[in-house]
């Protein structure tokens, strides 16, 4: 029943191409669609507590139907994406790109979710859902659990639903970087780039380490990334044939990002004020307040539930106010502290006398400057500010993208000569403001973050079209070959190696590995906790063996801010297949009036 949803996707993509369309277009437009019908099954069927397999099929096998009937009364417009065959050496970096994209597939199928964050709520929310029939708040010890945006997770629910298990949730971040190199290739084009510079963006973004290793995780960077992708190309679209149409596809975009990650406002904003300002240049009064129409409403109906849910409880649209991520005094020097911290996260390489260098170095600049380093009210909980290296050099959540970053300076560099200008549209100068004004946004308003890396992954991935075209147009072939090649050599390690699901066993300096073909799956769940997670696992399973023993059918859990509940739910219906309910209980916070209150455990786990 999995592939259900996968075949509606299929025939929407097939429908848009007998339509007309070119074939990434149809990708891109066939997954916004998509997107967009996961959140109304999952919200409508939520709402009337029918979030369950059987509702699921319902919803996606009469879309699939309909979908399918459309097809056979098109006729037959075919367009493909022109200039075949590919030369040699474009076939060499396609296969390059290929092999990342099967690398990150196997690790992603073959591992189960283990990143840190998705044990403690990115995958524990899903179980609650589904137990519950419904994406509404509960009663948890984690508000992250419920207050973050919940479209990934929308998406996992989904596929877990319909397979009875999470052998797909990781394949949510890695379609989302398979639709990334499509839309970078794509917006390469529409910004002036020929075939050469369309391969090399769609290779910048299958390359950047982050991204891969992101690509086989439960973690929503790289889809918020994706749909910012989506957007980016829409507008564009938009200010080109100025229609209507574009509006709602900006509107569905932006929507989708936000109800994904709250990064997106920060990244989203710059395009939508170039687009903004185009349309009031360049159309009518009328045509503008069609087109902001367009826009706001289905941006209003992708988030109008998950906002009234987190209002309802929290009193807050947005957040709980648990937890201050934003910069509490915005000033110069603040920003400037956040944009050179960021900048030296990025680039930290698997050299650790690199990584000292550039750390002392960001340390003599702020005491220079008489800034605080590690300032409590630009630095989140009190943390201490370091360049990563190590096995943390291949970790979803803490990898540095050194090669990417000299990479920008260096497109960068060559849009500021004078002569450039003349090679490249008026169109990437733009687009690359947008880019660099939401990562000033990013450094403005969030406070620094020791995995800030996996936030600024949409960021690299936006940039990617303009190093492409820039790159394919102002450098000289030779050089434009050995940097494709550099790229693709270089990704390889993050590629087979990734520190928590490696399908190629590499000898740390630190911790437990836990490589995929060898290992037990439920050991894997534990991977991210490299010095733990061994004890951790054999602590669950004598929980699970003990509820076994006493029969229970009601778990009550009494849980910490940084819990790992996913992995405890999953080990407890292994072992006893006749527990009827698992919920939090003992919760104190705003969500302790959230569901229902009568339920009477009995059996406690309680974790520090």
């Amino acid at each position: 029943m999995w592939s259900i949803p996968v075949f509606c996707w299929f025939f929407i993509t097939l429908f848009l191409m007998r339509k007309g369309c070119e074939l990434r277009a149809a990708f891109i437009l066939a997954a916004i669609i998509w997107g967009c019908l996961v959140t109304l099954f999952t919200e409508c069927l939520g709402y009337f507590h029918l979030l369950t397999a059987g509702g699921l099929v319902l919803c996606w096998g009469a879309a699939t139907t309909v979908v399918l009937l459309s097809n056979f009364k098109l006729k037959k417009q075919w367009r493909t994406w022109g200039g075949y065959p590919f030369s040699a050496l474009e076939s060499g970096l396609i296969g390059g790109v290929a092999l990342i994209c099967l690398a990150t597939f196997l690790t992603a199928i073959i591992s189960p979710p283990n990143n840190w964050d998705s044990m403690i709520y990115h995958m524990s929310r899903v179980l609650h859902w589904l137990q519950n029939r419904s994406v509404d708040h509960y009663p948890t010890h984690i508000l992250r659990q419920i207050e973050m945006n919940p479209w990934a997770e929308f998406a996992i629910t989904t596929f877990q639903s319909l397979s009875g298990g999470d052998r797909f949730a990781n394949l949510v971040q890695w379609f989302s970087m398979m639709g990334s190199l499509v839309g970078t290739s794509l917006i390469a084009a529409q910004l002036g780039g020929n075939r050469r510079s369309q391969l090399f963006a769609a290779v910048v973004t299958a390359t950047v380490p982050m991204g891969i290793l992101q690509a086989s995780s439960t973690q929503n960077d790289y889809v918020v990334a994706f749909w910012l992708v989506c957007l980016a190309w829409a507008g564009l679209h938009f200010m080109k044939q100025r229609e209507l149409k574009w509006a709602g596809v900006i509107g569905a975009a932006i929507g989708l990002a936000v109800l994904s990650k709250g990064t997106a406002y920060f990244y989203a904003f710059p395009f939508i004020v170039w687009f903004t300002a185009f349309a009031v240049r360049r159309l009518a009064p009328r045509q503008v307040a069609f087109s902001a129409l367009c826009i706001v409403v289905p941006f209003i109906l992708l988030n109008a539930p998950h906002y009234q849910r987190n209002y309802k409880v929290f009193s807050n649209p947005l957040t709980s106010g648990e937890d201050s991520y934003t910069i509490e005094n915005i000033s110069a020097g603040t920003l400037f502290s956040n944009l050179l911290r960021n900048t030296a996260m990025q680039l930290s390489s698997p050299s650790d006398n690199l990584n000292k260098w550039i750390g002392e170095g960001v340390e003599k600049l702020h005491e220079c400057l008489h800034i605080d380093l590690n300032d409590p009210k630009t630095t989140w909980a009190d943390m201490k500010f370091s360049i990563v290296g190590g096995n943390l050099m291949r970790n979803e959540d803490y990898s540095g993208n050194f090669l990417h970053v000299l990479l920008a300076f260096s497109v960068l560099l060559t849009l500021i000569i004078g002569a450039s200008f003349r090679k490249v549209e008026a169109a990437v100068l733009f687009y690359t403001c947008a880019v660099a004004a939401g990562f000033l946004l990013y450094c403005l308003v969030l406070k620094w973050q020791p995995w800030g890396n996996r936030l600024m992954l949409p960021l690299l991935v936006l940039g990617a079209p303009v190093t492409g075209v820039v790159v394919g147009k102002c450098w000289k072939s030779e050089l434009v070959i050995c940097t494709a090649l550099a790229l693709l050599m270089a990704a390889l390690p993050w590629a087979f190696s990734n520190s928590t699901r490696p399908l190629v066993h590499v000898s740390g300096r630190s911790g437990v590995t836990f490589p995929l073909l060898t290992v037990d799956r439920n050991l894997l769940y534990f991977a991210s906790n490299r010095r733990q997670g061994v004890n951790l696992y054999k602590q669950y399973v004598n929980i699970a063996r003990d509820i076994r023993q006493k029969k229970a059918t009601r778990i009550g859990l009494v849980l910490s801010g940084g819990s790992w509940e996913y992995p405890l739910w999953m080990l407890i219906k292994q072992w006893n297949p006749a527990v009827v309910r698992i919920e939090q209980v003992e919760v104190g916070n705003q969500s302790r009036f959230a569901g229902t209150s009568d339920f009477k455990p009995d059996y406690y786990v309680r974790l520090d």
